[in-house]
């Protein structure tokens, strides 16, 4: 159970499914689960067998649970901030950073995603971002709280921030305001002087174009 089906939907054991959650990654189930105790604990990690229908394939599935910061076995992630899954490798190849924007402050950058590779999986979107994604590295000037948008940008757009190249997801927002129809991206996040993030600007479902990324300070 919670095995890694990401290449081989046949390594799932019998009586599993590889439940795949679009783009994101996928993982083995037990199906028909009754409750969560007829699911096993992980070997690692805190995330809270579960047992429900979260792929809406009409059966109930064993998963784990990480909607409250729990932390999922050793290798899996927490998607979508919900279950854990083996995650999808990105095709990637792209150069990390692609532009160092420094450490100025407001600024605005008039970038373009076409061409690009897709380096980054994200947590916020059904489909982990799927698109060609710019990543900028950007280095506080001070101790603060700065606010990174796509405002004025083309396309529907994914933003996120990673602790460097490498790193970890530390913010990710997919819409700023779905239900006033503005698919443009927003963060504020707080950020130590000198501290340097990688800033994606990715896509929803693979839309390319001409993007804005705007980053300004929050003031208290």
């Amino acid at each position: 159970m919670y095995g890694d089906c990401r290449d081989d939907a046949m390594a799932c054991a019998p009586g599993e499914i590889c439940m795949e959650i679009g783009a994101l990654g996928a993982v083995c189930a037990e199906q028909a689960c009754r409750t969560p105790e007829d699911c096993d604990i992980p070997r690692t990690g805190d995330a809270v067998p579960g047992c429900g229908d979260v792929d809406g394939n009409f059966s109930t599935d064993c998963y784990l649970d990480c909607s409250k910061g729990q932390v999922c076995p050793d290798e899996m992630s927490c998607v979508a901030n919900v279950l854990c899954v083996w995650p999808a490798v990105a095709p990637g190849g792209g150069e990390c950073p692609d532009v160092d924007l420094g450490n100025t402050v407001p600024q605005m950058v008039m970038g373009d995603n076409t061409g690009l590779f897709d380096d980054v999986i994200q947590n916020c979107t059904v489909n982990g971002g799927g698109g060609q994604d710019a990543l900028y590295l950007f280095t506080a000037p001070a101790d603060g709280t700065y606010r990174f948008d796509t405002a004025g940008s083309a396309f529907d757009t994914a933003l996120s921030l990673l602790d460097g190249c490498d790193g970890a997801e530390l913010a990710c927002n997919d819409d700023e305001a779905p239900d006033m129809m503005i698919f443009t991206s927003v963060i504020e996040f707080e950020l130590t002087m000198d501290q340097s993030v990688i800033i994606v600007v990715d896509s929803f479902n693979g839309q390319v174009g001409a993007f804005n990324l705007n980053i300004t300070e929050v003031m208290p």
